[in-house]
């Protein structure tokens, strides 16, 4: 859905809390491209694209290092991040099937991504032979001028959001599943987090019911799943693919805080979201349970306001606030 269509576009959200401070605002096409534009009342004001926003706080390194994922892992590890072994292969590049057939070898299975797309744009997971492999790259082609071919790692994805050189929410994106009761089956606990899901009331987000459509994943509707046993229905941590979110900043492990908060002031970046999967979050760092796997300068702001937790990160005063105080500085 483009920006323009959808009612609660970042831009939209912080369209409104700009007004409310007396910002005018206005917005117009160049070259097909989608422009807005917040000015102050003292005249002081902010041009972005928007559909792909680009905040003043973040300078052109960090919105190189936020656009390019091989240069953001190059990155990482200059600052101690874990990233996963990754091939690049740029368009009109004939591919190392040695250095591939190694990568499948090495790991249980690889995935192939696009250079610089975002929102799993071009993204093909779960790939173990060749083939798929190549035919997933021309695939990622057809997005960027450069593919990725990744390790797949495990753990669930978190997001750490870093405003102003500090992390103000961490959002777990569990993919669709269900937890074992010990005496409902699958499709009674299917049921039952599907009715759970018609009463999740947000502004902004709405849950999707879990229907053949987004379980992608083969299960026993008559399995009784064991108390505490959690079964996941798919891969996708996108809300639309099934995921829910929560704000888990107070569970995190501090490792991962203090990783991130220097990733991220070492490389100066003023608001910027950086997605990690992870094995266990309450658990310590390691060299093999954390890996970076991209960073986003410019997140999607409703889902901040779609946890099922209900620890909502009011971000949109924050960010408009960030972007005042930069157009404003001495």
């Amino acid at each position: 859905m483009l920006a323009v269509d959808d009612p609660s576009a970042t831009y939209k959200l912080l369209r409104k809390e700009f007004e409310r401070r007396g910002y005018a605002f206005e917005e117009f096409h160049i070259q097909d491209k989608h422009y807005v534009r917040f000015t102050s009342p003292d005249n002081k004001s902010w041009l972005t694209r928007a559909e792909r926003i680009s905040y003043p706080m973040n300078d052109a390194v960090v919105d190189a290092i936020a656009t390019y994922k091989s240069l953001s892992y190059d990155f990482a590890r200059r600052f101690g991040m874990n990233v996963p072994e990754t091939i690049a292969v740029k368009k009109n590049e004939s591919p190392d099937v040695e250095a591939i057939e190694h990568l499948l070898q090495t790991h249980a299975s690889v995935i192939v991504k696009p250079e610089d797309s975002s929102l799993s744009k071009g993204l093909t997971i779960n790939l173990r032979d060749v083939s798929a492999v190549i035919k997933a790259i021309q695939y990622a082609h057809s997005y960027s001028d450069a593919a990725l071919i990744q390790q797949q790692v495990k753990g669930e994805e978190i997001r750490f959001v870093v405003l102003d050189g500090v992390i103000r929410s961490a959002i777990l994106r569990e993919t669709a599943g269900v937890m074992g009761d010990g005496s409902l089956t699958m499709d009674e606990l299917i049921k039952k987090e599907n009715s759970l899901r018609e009463n999740l009331s947000f502004e902004y987000v709405g849950y999707p019911q879990l229907t053949a459509n987004i379980i992608t994943k083969q299960y026993d509707p008559t399995y009784i799943v064991p108390k505490g046993e959690r079964v996941s229905l798919a891969s996708s941590t996108m809300i639309k693919g099934g995921a829910s979110i929560y704000d888990v900043l107070t569970e995190v492990h501090n490792s991962y805080l203090e990783i991130v908060t220097h990733f991220a002031q070492s490389i100066g970046a003023g608001f910027i979201v950086i997605d990690m999967f992870i094995e266990d979050y309450k658990a310590a760092l390691t060299d093999t349970n954390a890996y970076l796997i991209e960073i986003n300068k410019a997140p999607v702001v409703k889902l901040f306001y779609g946890t099922r937790d209900g620890r909502v990160f009011d971000a949109v005063p924050m960010i408009v606030d960030a972007i005042h105080n930069h157009l404003h500085k001495a």
